[in-house]
């Protein structure tokens, strides 16, 4: 079982028209230079995991909102040694419009 001391932010997973499907605590961490050069992928500043309780029925084409930014989910990882998820998120460009109109 995930150590909930860990879970320390709130989030809300919203589905792709921005409806709330959750709210849920979780453990936000950036992705730091050693685990981009170590996955050997280009990965924006602005990317995320999260790790949150195991919840059924999340996918991809949900978002993340934390500190009233939206991030795209991008991967989806079940971690079964403590029944958890880990989200790796990055900025969604619907971000980009809610700052122009505001």
């Amino acid at each position: 079982m995930i150590d909930s001391s860990k879970l320390r932010s709130r989030i809300e997973i919203v589905d792709h028209e921005l409806n709330s499907v959750c709210e849920v605590w979780a453990d936000v961490r950036p992705i730091t230079t050693r685990e981009q050069m170590r996955s050997q992928v280009e990965i924006t500043t602005d990317t995320y995991t999260i790790q949150i309780r195991f919840r059924h029925g999340l996918n991809s084409t949900m978002k993340v909102r934390y500190k009233s930014i939206i991030y795209d989910i991008i991967g989806i990882t079940d971690s079964y040694a403590d029944d958890s998820i880990v989200l790796t998120v990055e900025m969604s460009n619907l971000n980009n419009d809610r700052i122009r109109n505001t």
